[in-house]
């Protein structure tokens, strides 16, 4: 499984032999999901009303995706802008005129 370090210089293992006991769990709980082929998908808990894609092809979109961002060492929690990206030049490469928005989430 590929991982990709949060630290120029220095491989997942190497930089989690310093790390927090609380980021060494977190990466070891992600990993052994990633093993199992358990990890969570975007598709699982999408709202689907788009006309643009049919829903097999944004599920797949979604998910595959998702796959790319999972190689974060930590998963895919700190990489929602990453995310963004990738789903952004997916869809203009699809022919689909997107853009990513950067909003504030209120409670």
């Amino acid at each position: 499984m590929r991982e990709i370090s949060p630290e120029v210089g220095m491989t997942v293992d190497e930089y989690l032999a310093v790390a927090p006991p609380l980021v060494t769990k977190l990466v070891e709980e992600v990993r052994r999901k990633k093993a199992a082929g358990t990890r969570p998908l975007p598709s699982a808990s999408l709202i689907d009303k788009s006309n643009i894609l049919t829903p097999t092809k944004r599920v797949t979109l979604l998910d595959e995706i998702a796959k790319l961002t999972d190689e974060n060492y930590a998963g895919r929690s700190e990489m929602c802008l990453q995310y963004a990206d990738l789903l952004n030049r997916a869809l203009n490469r699809l022919g689909i005129d997107a853009r990513p928005v950067v909003g504030i989430f209120f409670f």
